[in-house]
């Protein structure tokens, strides 16, 4: 009860998910026996068949079938194929479907929450996963007991054998089933070798590996919002899947840790706490070059590391700039202010993020978009021009990260900047300049990291 105090609305619609076992089978007995108190709407029940125990499978399919016939409630079922018992990643394939198949039922039978028969005994064996994996606090939280698509878990404070001692006092049957027992899979280890073994020693584990999921849990919530901001002020998002991180950012490290893992969440990186560790082992090796999972890589500059994915083909971008004037472009987190002003000017020091070009440049209008392979350009102060990616190689910009920078030309394609970079040589102010185009880039200083 003091969960669903906690984490269950009134007036709730519930799609119970029912596997035959015996949490998930006491757990639709309960919330139809508590449905008037909990003051519940709408109960149903969906089962999901793998096909994966043939005519095991199938008799689990008709039991719960049956328990929904019996309490009066409607029975959704999914039959899945295609995978062995025995295939790799077959698990994680197994639980992929049986969400996406739930949040279709929800959506199209207008039930506001799916509830899982997750115990505090599934709660401590993910804990203890989590922690031998060297998880932060985040990962600690372990099974959620609420998520925001809706997903709850009624159960995750009872443990197992109070649930199945229940349902024999009120003679209920469950399933049982024959792979559970398999030691081959990671968690069923856990199960029936790892926790026994450390319950002789500490006989409350399951409830003290519980207790640290729920502490984690509570924790986050106010760790959470501050590692919103040190992602807010320490990355700069870069186009097509590349970021910067500033090194100023890796100062307070327990939140920097938290942070790193939550942007590599964000970006899709499935990296273990030795990844995480490396980002600053590695953050002073200055121009080399690191490997994460997913095609990922990370180069350390002078004050920043520039994450990039390996580049996938047909992805670009091009905006227009007009003269004078203003643009902005979110996509690619940069904007652009151009105006134009009069000789004679006190001419500027070396800036590559706010230029000085000759007005006759351009004309009414500049373009940004990114570099190609093939393009050339005549770096201020070299006598001719070169390869674009070369050059930036040679200014210790790895191609990867060349391959994703935004170049500004003008009409006839020419590169007349590379922002942070360098300017073109024949746009250079001389002598016989009689009018100037000021270009600066809204990047801001954060960006000289490129240095």
């Amino acid at each position: 009860m003091s969960f669903c105090s906690r984490f269950l609305p009134e007036n709730s619609s519930i799609l119970a998910a029912v596997s035959g076992g015996s949490d998930s089978v006491a757990m639709v007995y309960l919330l139809n026996d508590l449905r008037a108190e909990l003051k519940i709407a709408k109960l149903a029940v969906a089962h999901v068949n793998h096909g994966l125990r043939g005519e095991e499978s199938d008799c689990d399919e008709q039991f719960v079938r049956e328990i929904a016939k019996d309490l009066g409630l409607s029975f959704f079922v999914k039959h899945l194929s295609g995978c062995n018992i025995k295939d790799p990643g077959v698990e994680n394939w197994a639980r992929r479907e049986r969400y996406r198949f739930f949040h279709s039922v929800m959506e199209s039978g207008g039930y506001g929450l799916v509830a899982t028969g997750h115990t505090a005994d599934d709660q401590a064996e993910t804990v203890l996963l989590r922690m031998l994996r060297g998880s932060g606090i985040k990962g600690l939280r372990g099974i959620l007991p609420c998520r925001e698509d809706g997903v709850i878990r009624p159960l995750l404070y009872i443990r197992k054998e109070e649930l199945v001692s229940w349902l024999t006092r009120n003679g209920k049957s469950f399933r049982t089933d024959s792979t559970n027992s398999q030691t081959i899979y990671r968690r069923n280890s856990v199960r029936h070798q790892l926790l026994p073994a450390l319950g002789r020693y500490v006989p409350e584990v399951v409830e003290n590996l519980s207790s640290i999921a729920l502490r984690a849990f509570d924790s986050w919530s106010i760790v959470s919002p501050e590692v919103d901001k040190w992602i807010d002020s320490s990355v700069i998002n870069f186009p097509l899947q590349s970021f910067l991180l500033k090194k100023s950012g890796l100062i307070a490290r327990s939140i920097a840790g938290e942070g790193i893992k939550a942007l590599f969440e964000r970006c899709g990186i499935s990296a273990s706490r030795v990844h995480v560790e490396n980002v600053f082992i590695n953050a002073p090796a200055n121009g080399k070059e690191f490997l994460l999972p997913g095609g990922w890589h990370y180069f350390p500059k002078k004050n920043g590391i520039f994450f990039v994915k390996e580049r996938v083909s047909g992805h670009g971008f091009s905006y227009e700039i007009p003269v004078p004037g203003s643009a902005d472009f979110p996509d690619v987190n940069i904007g652009f202010s151009v105006s134009e002003e009069d000789v004679p000017f006190e001419r500027p020091g070396s800036e590559n993020w706010i230029v000085f070009l000759d007005r006759k440049c351009c004309e009414n209008m500049l373009f940004y978009r990114m570099l190609m392979p093939d393009d050339t350009f005549h770096p201020l102060g070299f006598g001719k021009e070169e390869n674009a990616l070369r050059y930036l190689s040679g200014k210790g910009v790895p191609r990867l990260l060349g391959e994703r920078l935004g170049v500004i030309t003008d009409q006839s394609n020419k590169i007349l900047w590379i922002p942070g970079i360098q300017i073109n040589h024949e746009s250079r102010i001389t002598d016989m300049t009689r009018s100037i185009l000021r270009i600066e880039s809204r990047v801001g200083t954060d960006a000289r990291s490129f240095n």
